[in-house]
């Protein structure tokens, strides 16, 4: 369950969704001041090992 701010904020992320090579993109408005960390949090989520079975 996400009850902090910060989980409030990537629920209700302004931003938009795009595809690329094979890769899909979180495009997140430059002028949100939790922009950088918001991507952060994300770069730690890609970066665990992906589950196996």
């Amino acid at each position: 369950m996400l009850t902090s701010s910060a989980g409030r904020r990537l629920l209700h992320v302004a931003a938009r969704l795009t595809r690329g090579g094979r890769r899909l993109r979180l495009r997140i408005s430059a002028t949100r001041p939790w922009r950088n960390e918001l991507a952060a949090a994300f770069h730690r989520l890609a970066a665990l090992p992906r589950p196996t079975g």
